[in-house]
């Protein structure tokens, strides 16, 4: 049989097998990273993550999946938050990057929050959201500090972000070849995730564009925030809140940038990398 090709994990292994042989691995950054799609998605060229591997150089675990929910990566005695614990044991890494959350709170779920509900205030639907969701995300967050805590002997830093406020909301994602290879000839987009699920309780784009930018205040000042201070040293998160602006051309669709986009998120959340483990 023809030999099969490595897995990531088997991939980083071996890296990390020949740094530690050679005796660069003290020079050399070892990270491990779990999250969603701005972690994972394959638009255009990069995600986040890609970007910061160029910037950051680095042996790097990568866990990331796309459509991934923090409630599922984080959940208390899965077998995925127990993976994470069994690499921190294992390795020594230099930081934990995550990107979760964002899932955890569009789609599915605004249609769940929303279902009956009249006209709202965009005051009044943020509100909702967080009673239904906020607690549940927090939790999860909580979860793999735990295990970070626990299996890294707190010396080794948890980094997450922000999102960035949107501009093009009801634009799904669309999928080429190029991207996603060929499954792209069966599943030409992929989204909206906010727009169409909103709309409803939320006719005005004005209201929409509002609704979103409360929201995602409220994930930064509810949960990571509270997180941070909660967790000095061992948890932080790269503010990208307001970095891209209005400019439609760096996204790419609704939720996620595009290349020019993650560039630019890409050097903020890498300088605060290089400042965490340097």
């Amino acid at each position: 049989m023809p030999a099969q090709p490595m897995t990531k994990f088997e991939a980083f292994r071996d890296a990390y097998r020949e740094a530690k042989r050679t005796r660069t691995l003290g020079s050399t950054p070892v990270i491990l990273s779990e999250g969603d799609s701005w972690f994972a998605f394959p638009l255009d060229n990069f995600n986040l993550l890609d970007v910061v591997t160029t910037l950051v150089p680095g042996l790097y675990l990568r866990l990331e999946d796309n459509g991934d929910e923090a409630v599922r990566m984080f959940k208390s005695g899965s077998r995925n938050l127990d993976r994470i614990g069994e690499h921190l044991a294992t390795f020594n890494f230099n930081a934990v990057l995550i990107s979760a959350g964002g899932n955890d709170i569009v789609g599915e779920h605004l249609e769940g929050v929303f279902a009956g509900q009249p006209t709202l205030t965009p005051q009044t639907a943020v509100g909702l959201v967080k009673a239904a969701r906020f607690g549940v995300v927090r939790q999860s967050y909580e979860n793999l500090i735990a295990v970070v805590r626990d299996k890294g002997k707190g010396k080794v830093p948890i980094l997450a972000h922000t999102y960035d406020y949107p501009v093009r909301l009801g634009v799904p994602a669309k999928l080429d070849l190029k991207g996603i290879g060929l499954i792209a000839l069966l599943v030409s987009k992929v989204g909206d995730w906010i727009g169409s699920y909103v709309q409803a309780v939320l006719p005005a784009r004005t209201d929409q564009l509002e609704f979103v930018r409360l929201l995602l205040d409220a994930f930064r000042d509810d949960i990571l925030v509270p997180l941070k201070t909660a967790n000095p040293g061992l948890f932080d998160f790269c503010p990208l809140l307001g970095t891209l602006g209005p400019d439609p051309t760096l996204w790419h669709d609704e939720l996620h940038p595009s290349d020019a986009g993650f560039q630019e998120l890409g050097q903020k959340f890498a300088a605060q990398l290089r400042h965490l483990i340097y």
